[in-house]
């Protein structure tokens, strides 16, 4: 018995840096926030280009901002029809990950290499 796959190469390659979020809503509750009221979050970014996907790491207990500034590499494969989706979840530990913000419409790579126009 054989197996014979066929691959076709990667049109090209393309970095993403996660590097800071402003305004992050902040939904976990702790002992503390009984008498300081304040509540934080423990954010981390997932991005998805087509079935690749990558998250980075999880900050414990932010206020609002959140500083990354971590790479992932992704390999585009179609670059007329793939699309990067990036979502900002709260990390729970007992519970699903609850998602703070979303990118609204997903970016084409086309138009994050400012390319749109060679469609």
């Amino acid at each position: 018995r054989s197996l014979r796959v066929k691959a076709k190469p990667p049109a090209g390659l393309m970095s993403i840096t996660i590097e800071d979020a402003d305004g992050i809503r902040n939904d976990d509750f702790h002992f503390s926030t009984l008498w300081t009221g304040k509540r934080t979050s423990d954010p981390f970014v997932r991005v998805q280009l087509g079935a690749q996907e990558w998250q980075t790491s999880t900050l414990s207990r932010t206020s609002k901002h959140a500083s990354w500034n971590e790479s992932y590499h992704f390999l585009v494969s179609e670059p007329l029809d793939q699309c990067l989706h990036i979502t900002i979840f709260d990390a729970d530990g007992l519970s699903p990950d609850d998602p703070l913000a979303r990118l609204q419409k997903p970016i084409s790579v086309l138009d994050l290499l400012n390319l749109a126009g060679f469609k």
